[in-house]
C-alpha cells in the first residue's frame, strides 16, 4: 500500500529523500482531485528521514481494465502494465522540462499515462512500443463523484521495458451469423460462413485464427477471418444426420509467435434441418464403438458440453452427480438415434438452481436397441466461477 506525501510551493532548498529510505511523516490527510494525499505543514519538522530500510519494491502487475475499474485499489501502489502502446490520438511525448497525459492502450482498452517533468523520463527519447510500464497509480478527476481519471505515472525510464512482444488481443468482435440466430439447412450445398473481426496486435504480427465450435474439433481458418460450412458438413458431422436441430456455440481463437490466445466472445446459432430429402447419414461418418468424451470446456463457466458416441440406436440415460454420489441432474433419459449426441449443462440442478463450484461427475448409460448390449461410462468434470 501506499500514499502519496505532497507540499506546494516548497521554498528552497528543497529538502531531498533517497529510494529506499523510510520516513516519517506528519500530516494533514487531504484530497486533490480523488487522490488522496498526506500533506506535511513543514517538511523540515514533519519529515524525518530514519535511514535505509531498502527492499526492491515489487509492482503488482495490473491490466488496463484492472486500473480503470478499480482504481482506488492501486492509488499510490507502485504497478505494472504489461503490453501496451500509445493510441493514435495520444498527446506526442513530452519534450524536456514538460509534462505530459499520454493515451496508452492494450489493442481495447486505454488509460492515460502521466509523464511528469519532475522525473527524468521526459529528458529521455520515446520509448519503443510496445512496452510493459511500471509507475505509481494516481488520479486526477475534477468532477465530483471522482470516481475515474486514474492514471500510471512511471518513475525512471528505466521503468519501461520496451519492444516487448505482445499477443493478440482478446477483445475482437465476432460478426455473422448473429448471436442467438437460426440456420436452416435444405440443401446440401448450401454454405454457411461465421465471420469475425480481426484481432488487434500491437506488434503488427500476421495473425492466423482457428474457428472454434464447442463440443467439436477446431478448424483452421489460416489468416482469414471467416469459415465456411457446407450444408452437408453441417447436416452429416454437427446434425449427424438424424437431430432435427442443434444449438451451436461457437468462438474463434487467434495467434501469433507466442501463446494461443482465446477470443472473449461465444456466439450460438440454432442450426435446424429443414427440407432435405434423400439424405442418408454415411456408414462411415457413424461411430465405430459407444463412448463418452471428456467435456469440452473444462473446467467450465457457465456451459459445457458432453458429447456421447452412437453407434447404434440406443436407450440414453445422462446424469450429474456431485462427489457424495449425490445426483444432481438428469440431462438426458430417452431413446437417441445411432450418431454423436451432444448435451449441454449450464451448471443448474434439478430445481434450476445454479451448484456450487467443484467438481462434478457425469455417468451414461447407453442400452443398444439393436443388440441389447449396454455401455456404461463415467467421467469427472470441474465447474469454477
Amino acid at each position: 500500500a501506499g500514499i502519496l506525501a505532497f507540499k506546494s510551493s516548497v521554498t528552497p532548498p528543497i529538502p531531498s529523500y533517497a529510494i529506499g529510505h523510510r520516513i516519517a511523516v506528519t500530516g494533514v490527510i487531504s484530497s486533490y482531485n480523488g487522490l488522496v494525499e498526506l500533506v506535511p505543514a513543514n517538511l523540515a519538522t514533519d519529515v524525518v528521514d530514519l535511514g535505509p530500510n531498502y527492499r526492491p519494491p515489487t509492482p503488482t502487475v495490473v491490466t488496463i481494465d484492472q486500473l480503470n475499474n478499480q482504481g482506488e485499489t492501486y492509488e499510490s501502489r507502485l504497478i505494472q502494465i504489461k503490453g501496451v502502446a500509445k493510441t493514435a490520438a495520444s498527446a506526442a511525448w513530452p519534450t524536456a522540462g514538460n509534462s505530459s497525459n499520454m493515451t496508452i492502450w492494450d489493442g481495447y482498452s486505454s488509460t492515460t499515462m502521466r509523464i511528469s517533468s519532475y522525473t527524468e523520463v521526459d529528458d529521455s527519447a520515446e520509448v519503443t512500443y510496445p512496452v510493459n510500464v511500471t509507475g505509481v497509480g494516481l488520479q486526477y478527476d475534477a468532477t465530483a463523484p471522482r470516481n475515474s481519471g486514474y492514471q500510471i505515472s512511471p518513475r525512471f525510464y528505466s521503468d519501461f521495458v520496451q519492444d516487448v512482444a505482445a499477443s493478440p488481443n482478446a477483445h475482437f468482435d465476432l460478426a455473422m451469423p448473429a448471436d442467438s440466430s437460426e440456420f436452416v439447412v435444405n440443401d446440401t450445398a448450401q454454405t454457411l460462413t461465421f465471420s469475425w473481426h480481426p484481432a488487434i496486435d500491437l506488434n503488427g504480427d500476421t495473425l492466423s485464427y482457428q474457428w472454434m465450435p464447442i463440443g467439436f474439433p477446431a478448424k483452421s481458418a489460416g489468416t482469414d477471418t471467416s469459415y465456411t460450412l457446407t450444408g452437408s458438413q453441417l447436416f452429416f458431422t454437427y446434425l449427424a444426420g438424424k437431430d432435427t436441430s442443434i444449438y451451436l456455440k461457437w468462438r474463434v481463437a487467434a495467434k501469433d509467435a507466442g501463446p494461443v490466445v482465446y477470443g472473449v466472445d461465444t456466439f450460438t446459432v440454432k442450426i435446424t434441418a429443414g427440407a432435405i430429402t434423400g439424405v442418408q447419414m454415411p456408414t462411415s461418418n457413424l461411430p465405430t464403438v459407444f463412448a463418452l468424451e471428456q467435456n469440452y470446456p473444462n473446467p467450465f463457466n457457465p456451459t459445457t458440453t458432453i458429447r456421447v458416441s452412437l453407434p447404434a440406436q440406443a436407450f440414453v440415460t445422462l446424469k450429474i452427480y456431485n462427489l457424495l454420489g449425490e445426483e444432481v441432474a438428469t440431462l438426458v433419459n430417452e431413446e437417441r438415434p445411432a450418431g454423436y449426441l451432444n448435451v449441454q449443462w449450464n451448471g443448474r440442478n434439478q430445481l434450476g438452481q445454479q451448484v456450487a463450484t467443484g467438481v462434478y461427475l457425469y455417468r451414461v448409460i447407453a442400452k443398444s436397441l439393436v443388440d441389447g448390449s449396454e455401455f456404461v461410462s463415467n467421467r469427472k468434470m470441474m465447474l469454477l466461477k
